[in-house]
C-alpha cells in the first residue's frame, strides 16, 4: 500500500513539471539516461527526484504504518487487501 501511495505522489510530480520519456529499455538504473533531452535539461533531474521521492515515500510509509515490533515478534504479518 505505501509503493502505491508513493509512485502516485512521483507520478504527480511527473506529471507537474512535464517529464518525457524518450526510448523505453530495460529497468535499471541506466533507465536514467533515457530522460535525456537535449531540449529539455532539467528532464533527468525531475525523474531522478521523482525516482527520490518514491523510495523516501515508501520507505517512510511503510516504516510508520507497516508490521508492528508485537506482530513482528508473533510472527503475524498485516494482511494486504
Amino acid at each position: 500500500m505505501g509503493v502505491s501511495i508513493a509512485n502516485a505522489v512521483a507520478g504527480l510530480f511527473i506529471g507537474i513539471t512535464h517529464v518525457y520519456f524518450y526510448n523505453m529499455g530495460a529497468t535499471s538504473i541506466l533507465s536514467l539516461l533515457n530522460f535525456i533531452a537535449p531540449d529539455k535539461p532539467m528532464n533527468v533531474v525531475f525523474a531522478a527526484i521523482a525516482g527520490g521521492i518514491g523510495f523516501a515515500l515508501s520507505l517512510g510509509i511503510n516504516y510508520f504504518f507497516g508490521v508492528t515490533k508485537e506482530q513482528a515478534e508473533a510472527g503475524v504479518e498485516k494482511a494486504t487487501a
